[in-house]
């Protein structure tokens, strides 16, 4: 895998979405979210499990941990900071 940032320190897996979570973090565990390579898929995905009902936003919130270009913070600069930091762990041989 190649690192996720340039030497400028930018993710290059742009684009990058951050919404706020439907819950306020109840079940994501952060009220932003941060989704790095995102599609139109993807994107409708995030969308679906943070402002899904209860069952799918929990299922999807439970899955955040273990996803390797999804991270959370309380504030959307968190949320992206978190998910560099996510990043740049796995491109340095780290689990997510």
């Amino acid at each position: 895998m190649s690192p996720p940032f340039d030497s400028n320190d930018e993710i290059k897996q742009y684009p990058v979405a951050i919404l706020e979570d439907r819950y306020g973090g109840v079940y994501s565990g952060g009220a932003w979210i941060a989704l790095a390579g995102v599609t139109a898929r993807s994107f409708r995905g995030l969308l679906d499990g943070a402002h899904g009902d209860d069952c799918t936003a929990a299922q999807f919130g439970s899955k955040i941990a273990q996803a390797p270009d999804i991270a959370v913070g309380k504030t959307p600069q968190e949320a992206l900071k978190n998910l560099r930091a996510k990043l740049g762990s796995i491109s340095s041989g780290g689990k997510p």
